[in-house]
């Protein structure tokens, strides 16, 4: 048949006919197939039958061309090239048609070949002209392009799969930008993405832990600030009341220390005093001593005069008793005794009254010498006291002399204790305004605290079942 179709362009043109061009047609590496102007398969080439499964004998000299290609009748490139039904080449090839130069076609279409499965065919087509431009054949041409087309359908599915992620992961980053913490990538990913979604899934779940930790942590750091604020607010007031009672410490502790100053001098005035009554006290005792020795004196003295009153005693005894003696002899004598016997009844009489008054003189010189001895017994009484005086004076003086020593002590203690106060106070008065200071910047603190946590609330930490995320097992 295409020895007869290029036999008749030869009895046409007056050349011979190019078999070189038929042989290259034939054997060539591209399914081809040539369609004369009726439409009929002139040439049906090794490639092309290898590529349909349908042998040239099958098809050549027919116009069932069509049945290579698709499961029912209809035109293929190749008809549309003669250029009688230009609408079909829009209608069958809309999105895989395109001109190219002059009138030839190039098209790309999914094919059911007799052989099994899609293929997805490159096809030109190019129509043969003569002298008077009319097209007497049109040659196609074919190429299986399944291969790059599934890889270009692929990656067109991945263009895809990339785009619905990319949008599906901004939108959740969007969420995630408006605070809203429990946005998570439900939707499963192609496999090959589903471990994206599944670290996404894992750092927002992390994310979110981390915010809900963090704003529990703020309500704590908030309920600590407004207590350590009113801590602050009790340690600056008692700060203060403690710096006024200092005050007034060291204002007793000056009024102390005059105190202790007018008592050291009284302990010294005293001291002196006490030295004074002790030198008194020890010239008393000497008086006393030299009393005890005037009253002993005096009582032996008694002693002697108690002896010469009985030696009067004695005297009057035997005067008396002479006087009687006399008397019994004037009585003998009569009248010539008569003058002896009155004078000797006078010197009776003045015997006895001797007698008498040395009775009396004896009576008094034992009371005296009693009363002697009682004052001798109560100088030695007083000179005991006097001792004892003296000794306790001495004691006492030296309990002076130590309290006018520790007074004098006590007193540079309390200066320096005043000193101590007074540097206390100073520093409790820093004390006091670092109080307030602290009380001003945990007020600062409470403020800061509270901004960060309207700040945090913006975030919305709750998942979908409206729990806390407790996390992901992160992909791998």
């Amino acid at each position: 048949m295409a020895k007869r179709f290029f036999r008749s362009r030869e009895n046409e043109s007056g050349s011979k006919p190019d078999h070189l061009a038929l042989a290259a047609l034939q054997r060539m590496a591209v399914p081809t197939f040539v369609l004369d102007a009726d439409g009929r398969v002139v040439l049906w080439n090794q490639a092309c039958e290898k590529l349909t499964g349908i042998a040239a004998g099958d098809v050549v000299g027919t116009t069932e061309h069509w049945k290579g290609f698709y499961k029912e009748e209809r035109p293929c490139l190749a008809d549309l090239a003669f250029g009688r039904n230009p609408e079909l080449v829009a209608n069958l090839y809309a999105a895989q048609s395109r001109q190219m130069s002059g009138p030839d076609l190039r098209a790309e279409n999914w094919c059911d070949l007799p052989t099994g499965g899609r293929h997805y065919l490159l096809i030109e087509a190019c129509p043969i002209m003569d002298e008077s431009g009319a097209i007497v054949a049109v040659v196609e041409t074919l190429q299986d392009g399944t291969e790059q087309e599934n890889k270009r359908l692929e990656q067109d599915e991945a263009r895809q799969a990339q785009t619905a992620i990319v949008t599906e992961i901004g939108e959740a980053l969007r969420g995630l930008a408006d605070g809203d913490l429990a946005a998570e990538l439900t939707t499963p990913f192609p496999s090959q993405y589903e471990p994206l979604r599944e670290n996404f899934n894992y750092a927002v779940s992390h994310l979110r832990q981390t915010i809900s930790s963090v704003i529990e942590n703020t309500t704590q750091i908030d309920e600590s600030c407004t207590d350590l604020l009113s801590a602050s607010a009790n340690l600056s007031e008692r700060t203060g009341q403690q710096a006024a009672n200092l005050q007034q410490t060291v204002a007793s502790l000056t009024q102390i220390g005059e105190g202790l100053q007018a008592t050291s001098e009284g302990a010294a005035k005293a001291n002196h005093a006490i030295d004074e009554t002790m030198a008194q006290a020890r010239n008393s005792a000497e008086i006393v001593q030299d009393t005890i020795a005037a009253m002993k004196a005096i009582d032996d003295f008694s002693s002697q005069i108690n002896q010469v009153v009985a030696v009067i005693e004695e005297l009057a005894f035997q005067t008396n008793l002479l006087a009687l003696n006399a008397g019994v002899e004037a009585a003998r004598a009569g009248d010539a005794g008569r003058g002896f016997a009155v004078v000797a009844q006078e010197v009776r009489e003045l015997a006895q009254r001797s007698a008498k008054e040395s009775n009396g003189i004896k009576t008094l010189l034992e009371t005296s010498k009693s009363q002697v001895r009682k004052g001798v017994e109560l100088v030695d009484r007083t000179g005991e006291s006097l001792q004892a005086i003296v000794e306790k004076a001495g004691v006492v003086d030296q309990i002076v002399a130590s309290l006018a020593s520790a007074t004098v002590e006590h007193s540079r203690t309390v200066t320096d204790i005043q000193t101590s106060a007074k540097d206390l106070d100073q520093l409790t008065m820093q004390n006091a305004q670092m109080a307030e200071e602290g009380k001003d910047a945990n007020q600062k603190l409470v403020d800061q605290a509270r901004r960060l946590a309207a700040m945090l609330h913006r975030f919305e930490v709750e998942t979908v079942s409206g729990s806390t995320a407790t996390g992901v097992a992160r992909a791998a």
